[in-house]
């Protein structure tokens, strides 16, 4: 709670009336349901469905939902029965949320949703068109430039108060009254990022370690949230070939829980060496 209560990008992007706010909402309510022991497959679909719906990057986390309810299931005394059960209800109830959400797809759902994707096509591949004219060297058009995106913004980089720009002399006064609150900007310098990343590396590995000391459970809680970092991260690399920060947001809570790895690991050893030293 508190790493994300001094996140520069959790304090600049979630707070505008845009749909990053919600999108980070919903994720982490799936992220908490899928964890919980007492698993609510009604819970995990509409907050899943509530993600998506707020915006399409979080489509990825549908394989993760879908899979971790039919694995997990199997162990149970009916193997086939239950996880097939689990995945019609996930998949019937995300469909009826998102269709009650976009009365557009009422007429001819089917139709609707082909062309949402469509439109979603056509919207990036006219922002990379845009972006060649204006500054055609940051469109990312290896895996390596979006890669060091990636880093860059979720660590490095400077607020960034728009994606292109046209609106700053209008916001310039705004920005630097804003950024004269130094937690709104804290940690956003190579130090800090340095840290935050040597951070997030930790705790991604130990998360990784703990998963094979519990001998790969798929029941494991740091297990589905992984699973969806990666998941998020592949489609993010392999779909987005623009530099904007706020494309990046999905990844915060998974960055963020790392980070909480690390260092509920780090003060667990500080404990240990201090009783040791009583002792």
């Amino acid at each position: 709670m508190l790493l994300f209560s001094i996140n520069p990008l959790v304090l600049l992007h979630t707070r505008r009336a845009m749909s990053e706010g919600p999108l980070v909402f919903f994720i982490l309510l799936f992220l908490w349901t899928i964890v919980n022991r007492k698993r609510n497959v009604y819970l995990i679909a509409s907050s899943l469905a509530l993600a998506i719906n707020s915006k399409y990057s979080a489509a990825p986390l549908l394989i993760v939902g879908g899979l971790f309810l039919f694995f997990d299931a199997k162990d149970k005394e009916n193997k086939w029965k239950i996880p097939l059960k689990n995945v019609v209800i996930f998949t019937t109830v995300i469909m009826a949320v998102t269709i009650m959400l976009n009365p557009f797809s009422w007429s001819n759902p089917i139709y609707s949703i082909q062309a949402a994707f469509k439109a979603r096509q056509n919207l990036v591949a006219n922002q990379v068109a845009d972006l060649r004219i204006i500054a055609p060297e940051r469109v990312l058009d290896t895996l390596g430039e979006r890669s060091a995106a990636m880093v860059g913004n979720l660590f490095f980089t400077r607020l960034a108060f728009a994606d292109y720009g046209n609106y700053s002399k209008y916001t310039s006064e705004s920005e630097m009254y804003y950024l004269e609150y130094p937690v709104n900007n804290l940690f956003r310098t190579p130090l800090g990022g340095a840290f935050f990343v040597t951070l997030t590396l930790l705790g991604l590995t130990i998360s990784i370690v703990q998963w094979k000391k519990d001998h790969f459970r798929v029941d494991q809680p740091l297990f589905p949230i992984n699973l969806s970092a990666f998941a998020e991260i592949s489609f993010l690399l392999i779909s987005v070939p623009l530099p904007y920060q706020r494309y990046i947001i999905p990844l915060l809570p998974f960055i963020l829980i790392w980070v909480g790895v690390a260092l509920e690991h780090l003060l667990s050893l500080i404990q240990t060496q201090k009783k040791k030293n009583r002792a």
